[in-house]
């Protein structure tokens, strides 16, 4: 895989030959009367239609979901000595269809993991998740041959509810092994589910996608210590996107942890807060393109339709009655009246083509962290499509991306089909209407902003973001420096002037915490560049004319895009060590 996704590595198959039949591994543990879900390792368990071939759901998931959709990770095992294909679909309430294909070897296993893509904002209560495995070529030559997998909490009885409920309910914990759900609850007032993930810690998930549907993870010290470095980067991304990691012992719990859910009723992770769910009301058309200011070239001439319209109804339509019956044609009428619709309808089609042409629009805007911590560039941001036709299957997404459709109140029929990109299919692109998505993303970059000191109390800046600057701010010390124009590669020395960094919270806090609606609206976002915006010492945020941590999704095709970005990130402070976080 390529180094850019770490954190993406499970999210491949990944084939490993002649893996042994655990003899004695637990089942899923699970209690339905209280709100809390053990997650153990579930056993291998055979397919009822597909001969030789076994399953292992390892998807960590809560039985209700307030908000995002789970991450699906399913193990499939081979138990034949011939090569095989097979197709894993999975689905949940309010997603589409998300669909992967795994090669086995001859008795060989692979894992599949595979996002459930966000797709409708209709509420669900009381819907299943499932995941389908299908079989294609069978080594007999028969027909495909599927076979329905019950995900293990649906098997306990569990569903993916979404319920309209007061701000203060339905928080998401995850607990690792030595946390127990009677242990948080004296501290804590709020009502929440909780989910004990009791595997061993180089078993927990590395792809941050799999934490976003939860408000916090609490972690055992001894668990904590033995987390491998893909899983620290999951949880990192997941607290730079607003989560909480809580670390600490089962019998003291900290006070924080009330403060991460107080922090949780304004923002849910992967809702961006683009609709309160609780609320019941669906953003407005006009409220998504205030957020996301895509700009149309060109719009119909309703007043030119509403006259042609009036003339057809009023005039030419009148006109055939009267000539027909003057002339005794009558049945004259039944064609003409039809005929002069069509040929309005087609008048109409005619002025749209001239007006929109047949190139879609699009436009992408996102705010990107570059974190020295994790090494890793966490983006947040959207995307919005508008085409005179439903361009969904010429649209590509980065595999490792977190995107939901937004704006959508129905359940129409779509579909992504995950390889080493994501391809949609369906109903995602209404034809003369903007659709509007979210994403996240979190991958390995080593983009930057290059600061160096120089003579005079004045800094060095370089672009070495790979597509121009248009401006921005660097704090060093008391001193605020304001960014020009930038070309890629271009460089030029820069002086400050006084402003005191007091009181400014860490990076990540100010561009994605709980308190600020920076990555979710362009008009908001854009107030990052202001001299007034408090950013920490040793760090920097500047704005791109381009996105080159998100590509345009209609990236390969013609299209009229817009893309604008802003970029925040520490630098190291005088050649010294890497500036605070």
């Amino acid at each position: 895989m390529l180094g850019a996704l770490a954190l993406a590595a499970i999210a491949a198959a990944e084939a490993v030959p002649k893996v042994a039949v655990p003899s004695e591994m637990p089942a899923p543990s699970t209690t339905v009367g209280g709100k809390t879900t053990v997650l153990n390792d579930p056993r291998w368990l055979s397919c009822a239609n597909i001969d030789a071939l076994e399953y292992r759901d390892e998807t960590v998931s809560c039985h209700t979901l307030m908000h995002d959709t789970p991450l699906y990770r399913i193990s499939v095992r081979n138990r034949l000595p011939v090569p095989r294909t097979i197709e894993v679909t999975v689905s949940a309430p309010r997603a589409a269809h998300s669909a992967k294909t795994v090669a086995l070897g001859p008795k060989a296993a692979a894992t599949v993991t595979i996002p459930s893509v966000f797709a409708s904002e209709t509420g669900y209560d009381g819907n299943y998740s499932a995941a389908t495995l299908c079989e294609r070529n069978p080594p007999d030559g028969g027909q495909p041959k599927r076979d329905q997998v019950l995900l293990s909490q649906e098997v306990a009885g569990y569903h993916y509810g979404y319920y309209s409920r007061k701000t203060s309910d339905g928080l998401n914990l995850l607990l690792s092994r030595g946390i127990v759900r009677d242990a948080v609850i004296p501290s804590f007032k709020h009502d929440f589910n909780t989910v004990e993930l009791r595997r061993d810690a180089a078993d927990w998930p590395r792809d941050f996608r799999a934490y976003l549907q939860f408000d916090a993870v609490c972690l055992a010290p001894d668990v904590a210590k033995a987390l491998p470095d893909e899983t620290r980067a999951a949880l990192r991304v997941f607290k730079l996107l607003g989560g909480s990691v809580l670390e600490f012992d089962g019998a003291a719990v900290p006070a924080r942890l009330q403060a991460s859910a107080d922090a949780a009723q304004t923002r849910r992770i992967g809702d961006l807060a683009i609709r309160t769910y609780y609320s019941g009301k669906t953003p407005s058309l006009d409220e998504h393109y205030e957020r996301v200011p895509i700009k149309i070239a060109k719009s119909l001439p309703i007043g030119m339709l509403v006259a042609l319209l009036a003339v057809v109804a009023f005039g030419v339509m009148p006109g055939l009655v009267f000539l027909c019956a003057k002339r005794n044609r009558r049945l004259l009428v039944l064609a003409a009246l039809p005929g002069t619709a069509f040929a309005l309808t087609l008048v109409v089609a005619l002025i749209a083509l001239l007006a929109y042409g047949t190139t879609p629009t699009v436009r992408v805007q996102s705010i990107t962290l570059l974190d020295p911590e994790s090494r890793l560039a966490v983006t947040r941001g959207q995307f919005a499509v508008f085409a005179p036709g439903n361009v969904a299957n010429e649209m590509s997404i980065p595999a490792d991306v977190a995107f939901r459709l937004r704006g959508r109140g129905d359940s129409p029929s779509m579909s992504a089909a995950f390889g080493e990109s994501c391809r949609l299919s369906g109903d995602w692109i209404k034809p003369l209407s903007a659709t509007f998505f979210d994403f996240d993303r979190a991958e390995r970059r080593s983009e930057r902003l290059d600061v160096k000191p120089a003579d005079g109390g004045r800094i060095s800046v370089a672009n070495l973001l790979g597509v121009p600057i248009t401006g921005g701010i660097v704090q060093r010390g008391d001193f605020r420096y304001m960014v020009p124009p930038l070309a890629p590669g271009e460089q030029a020395t820069i002086g400050g002037k006084p402003f005191s960094t007091k009181g400014s919270p860490p990076l990540h806090e100010t561009f994605f915490g709980s308190k600020t609606n920076f990555g979710r609206h362009w008009g908001n976002a854009s107030d990052l560049l202001k001299e007034a915006i408090l950013i920490p010492d040793g760090t920097y945020a500047v704005q791109l004319d381009g996105s080159p941590f998100f590509p345009s999704p209609l990236a390969g095709h013609k299209a009229y895009e817009t893309s604008v970005s802003i970029v925040c990130g520490a630098y190291a402070a005088d050649g010294g060590k890497e500036a605070s976080k």
